[in-house]
């Protein structure tokens, strides 16, 4: 006879609580492995929830296009557990691809939900599913989304390639929406477009997340927009490279044809032939209290480029727009500080100065300051979920008149407000961490009568996780033991024993 746990938990934390309902229904992985995992989605019911009763790495030992196919509304959910999803991304070099799996299409009207998970060398594209003839395949490394949703939180995307047309080395989307919150994207390749994500005519909207280490030898670094739209806001981009293997790709960070807004994040590092951090060819790009400093470009612009690069010229378009944002620290050529095709923006389309920016050289219609006046640190931890770069005390950006009416900065830290005065840049001098509201969740554990089960509850303040914090977890309130949040805020205790427990909910 099986029955449901309801947990109820109580927070040694510095706020109140509030525990939301639980999911429909739930099932438990016990084994960490490709059998386990693969019974568990296939008997989910549509708005199911997955979790793991286990810690380990699943390894796809087939060379298949996917492994799962998703059809119906799904959530997996690693809260508690290390759980590693792994694509057996081996062999291949520079001219003949890897082989391994990609892990997941989500098909048309369906929606696949992702927390707490790891998605490792996954290999999506031409030679993913074969090893001689093969077939031309369009997947991305991990996940290939067409005319479906995902959405993914606190969960990273490491080494995934694709080899295919489209690229995307770890997400590639047609027609479709992707939402990302809390997340890192690291060394992730694409042969084609997007070196971590590819989004042709779709919907991606991203907070609080880091890219990092992502290549292709086209466009995108990190990521590449062709038509859609994308929302980029309080996140960091970071060596990223859109040049790789000897190509001439734009946009170390993010390339842009379609629609494209960026708040309160940083750009530091990367690199491409054309737009160091940005490229902005046809379609409209809107950035706001960010910081780009310290990217490159071999050709043109090392902050961000306004039009096409084609073969060897500069064509026209694109309209891009900067509010209180920071450009600075490009490298220059042989010491020629004005040398022609470089400096932080490059334009042959339409560029708007919409006040509050600052530029250590005159290409980008801003205030043109020194560098050495804006007193720039170096890419670090300066709290909130991904790292930034902080200004000084005494730096020319401080205290400037706000055009923007974002009232927090990358980190959450709450902007100045004094005289209607903030900061350029995504980092704001002597913000405050504001108090949230912090939330207890907690999912629903199951067991056999007699055995024992897996208690999972989730603390944060706001988004972010709360980690060093005593829960204290009771069955019919009955104390059965206490566990520790970790990282991720989660706290999980094991082998509950649900002796003399009678069937039902509790």
């Amino acid at each position: 006879m099986l029955f449901t746990i309801l947990l109820l938990a109580a927070a040694l934390a510095a706020y109140g609580s509030t525990i939301p309902a639980s999911a429909a229904s739930t099932i438990t992985v016990a084994t960490c492995d490709e059998s386990g995992l693969s019974q568990a989605i296939n008997s989910a019911a549509a708005g199911d929830t997955i979790v793991f009763g286990c810690s380990g790495t699943i390894t796809f030992l087939g060379e298949s296009v996917y492994v799962y196919t998703i059809q119906k509304n799904l959530t997996i959910d690693g809260s508690g557990q290390t759980v590693i999803l792994d694509g057996n991304r081996h062999g291949g070099d520079d001219y003949i691809g890897p082989y391994g799996s990609s892990i997941f299409l989500v098909t048309s009207g369906a929606t696949l939900t992702l927390n707490g998970l790891t998605i490792k060398n996954g290999v999506g594209g031409t030679y993913s599913s074969c090893t001689s003839g093969c077939p031309q395949t369009n997947a991305g490394g991990a996940i290939t989304v067409e005319q479906g949703t995902v959405t993914i939180s606190n969960s990273t995307f490491t080494n995934n390639i694709s080899s295919g047309l489209f690229g995307g080395g770890a997400i590639m989307t047609t027609l479709g929406t992707v939402n990302i919150d809390t997340s890192t994207f690291s060394n992730n390749t694409a042969w084609d477009k997007g070196g971590a994500i590819q989004a042709l005519a779709s919907t991606l909207n991203i907070t609080n997340s880091t890219f990092s280490g992502n290549l292709t030898r086209v466009n995108g670094g990190a990521i590449n927009i062709d038509g859609g739209t994308a929302t980029i806001s309080n996140s960091t981009f970071t060596n990223n490279t859109a040049n790789a293997w000897g190509g001439a790709g734009s946009g170390g960070g993010v390339a842009n044809t379609g629609d494209m807004t960026i708040t309160n994040s940083t750009f530091s590092g990367n690199h491409a032939v054309a737009g160091g951090a940005m490229a902005n060819e046809i379609g409209g790009l809107n950035v706001t209290d960010s910081t780009i400093v310290g990217n490159h470009a071999d050709w043109w612009g090392n902050g961000i480029l306004t039009g096409t690069k084609d073969e060897i010229y500069l064509a026209g378009g694109g309209t891009t727009t900067l509010k209180n944002t920071i450009l600075a620290n490009g490298p220059t050529r042989d010491g020629d500080g004005t040398f022609a095709f470089g400096g932080n923006c490059v334009t042959n389309g339409t560029l708007n100065d919409g006040g509050g920016n600052y530029s250590d050289d005159e290409s980008c219609g801003a205030s043109h300051v020194s560098t050495a006046d804006l007193h720039l640190s170096t890419l670090a931890n300066n709290g909130g979920p991904t790292q930034t770069i902080a200004i000084g005390s005494d730096s020319v950006a401080r205290n400037i008149a706000c055009i923007s009416t974002i009232n927090t900065d990358q980190r959450g830290y709450t902007r100045s407000t004094t005289g209607n005065t903030c900061d350029a840049g995504a980092y704001e001098f002597g913000a405050i961490n504001p108090i949230k509201s912090t939330t207890l969740s907690a999912i629903s554990g199951s067991g056999s009568y007699g055995g024992t089960a897996t208690l999972t509850a989730t603390l944060k303040t706001g988004s972010t996780a709360i980690s060093g914090k005593t829960l204290t977890f009771t069955l019919n309130g009955t104390t059965v033991g206490t566990a520790s949040t970790n990282a991720s805020g989660v706290a999980t205790l094991s082998t509950v024993s649900l002796s003399g427990i009678s069937g039902g909910s509790h």
